[in-house]
């Protein structure tokens, strides 16, 4: 069945006289081949009087209003100028470029939670810098002072405060917010990270939002792959006796639910390796190296030894083109899961050669002894879980990206992890309160 752009872009072609008892007559010459069905025709006039009704208030972007705005399609014949005719499940992404006739504004609206991390930053100015997304609501507890492009600040927090009223208008809700401190109280971790999505989800969909873009990572896959990269249909029972990973396995049940009780929501899943960028090397630092762990020794060519725990590998993927991943699930129409992470495979070996640096056999029992030993004393902010979760984690595929998104990264894994060390060296930040820079290490000399 066609809907016609002419349908939807000229309200002249269907004048509110069209639809009464007397027009049908004059209405004939312009059915050829079609006057067997119109007893049919007449039988559906009044769910067709609703379409119209729904067409002069504007498209909503519901599958329900496509499939009435299709027969009120099926009563004209196309018109012979102009673009050519549209199926009824592309009026959705129609619904990108165009504004519904109760907007004063033109284009895309976007809301995005968690704006001001690590993730967020890139994922602003990678929307900022699309022609297609004219509004950006940055939403974040902690409101920044800077202004960017496009973006309107609204502090919030996931836990408590009302969102709907923050999702009204908009065309697309990024969720990214996500917390990893203080990791020695799993309860308050669990209430942002799992509690915090479910009512992002209540918030989009009593808000009407029609795509929900949701942050997940590789840790949400179970463990058992081996050598072998797994695809998005993977299960996602997590990594046991990791924290982290048990939680973003438990959100992936909640996006099930919802997607489940919204199919008329478009969800995008974005399973990502690692992310990192030099403005991400203060918070890193603050988050799970602590004031104990001296930053300057982190500089590549200045560390001086990489310890090689059997089993350990790591994915990773530059912030920015996470970002521009986002970007391209909200302006396209692609659904469902996706992976993301760069080449290579980062090993201690791959490390220790990137930062010219020497590796030091440690078995992972005394490597895991010593984490938990430090983190229990308060010395350090990383619990032992985190080890685990890098000791054979699932190696991600990102085939689905690459094809249907067109995504590709512009930087490796390695070049990624050498920005992101020299940043927690230097101390670097952004302009963001959780990227707020660390003070310059300043040399000592000895006399």
């Amino acid at each position: 069945m066609a809907v016609h752009w002419s349908l939807v872009r000229q309200r002249a072609h269907y004048p509110s006289n069209v639809l009464a008892g007397g027009a049908w007559a004059s209405l004939l010459p312009t059915l050829p081949g079609r006057c067997g069905r119109l007893s049919a025709e007449l039988k559906r006039l009044s769910a067709t009087r609703r379409a119209l009704a729904m067409y002069q208030q504007g498209p909503t972007g519901r599958h329900p209003g496509l499939k009435l705005w299709a027969r009120v399609a099926k009563l004209r014949p196309a018109a012979p100028e102009g673009p050519p005719a549209l199926k009824a499940h592309q009026v959705l992404k129609m619904r990108l470029a165009t504004p519904r006739r109760d907007e004063a504004r033109l284009g895309v609206r976007i809301a995005v939670t968690g704006a001001t991390g690590n993730v967020g930053t890139s994922v602003l100015a990678a929307l900022a810098g699309d022609p297609a997304v004219t509004s950006i609501i940055g939403i974040a507890r902690r409101r920044p002072a800077v202004v960017l492009p496009k973006v309107e600040w609204r502090a919030a927090d996931v836990v408590r405060h009302d969102l709907s009223p923050l999702f009204q208008g908009a065309d697309a809700v990024v969720h990214l917010t996500w917390i990893v401190q203080p990791n020695h109280r799993k309860g308050e971790l669990r209430a942002v990270n799992v509690g915090g999505t479910r009512r992002v989800q209540e918030a989009v969909a009593a808000a009407g939002v029609p795509i929900l873009v949701h942050a997940s990572a590789f840790a949400a896959y179970a463990g058992g792959a081996g050598d072998v990269p797994v695809d998005e249909s993977w299960p996602t029972g997590g990594i046991p006796g990791s924290w982290y990973s048990h939680q973003k396995a438990e959100v992936e049940r909640a996006l099930d639910d919802f997607a489940e009780h919204h199919p008329q929501v478009r969800i995008v899943r974005f399973r990502s390796a690692l992310v990192l960028k030099r403005e991400a090397g203060a918070q890193a630092h603050r988050l799970y190296g602590g004031p104990l762990l001296p930053r300057a020794l982190l500089r590549p060519g200045r560390i001086p030894v990489v310890p090689d725990v059997p089993g350990v590998r790591i994915q990773a993927v530059h912030s920015d083109d996470v970002g521009d991943a986002y970007r391209r699930a909200v302006v396209s129409d692609v659904h469902g899961t996706f992976n993301l992470a760069a080449e290579p495979v980062l090993t201690s070996a791959s490390v220790a050669a990137a930062v010219s640096s020497r590796r030091v056999p440690v078995p992972a029992r005394v490597m895991r002894s010593a984490v938990k030993a430090s983190w229990l004393l308060r010395l350090q902010p990383t619990s032992p879980d985190w080890l685990d979760l890098m000791i054979q984690p699932p190696l991600l595929d990102t085939t689905k990206a690459r094809v249907e998104l067109g995504w590709t990264p512009t930087y490796s894994a390695t070049e990624a992890m050498c920005e992101f060390l020299a940043g927690i060296a230097d101390g670097a930040g952004g302009s963001t309160p959780p990227l707020a820079p660390l003070p310059a290490v300043r040399p000592s000399f000895r006399r």
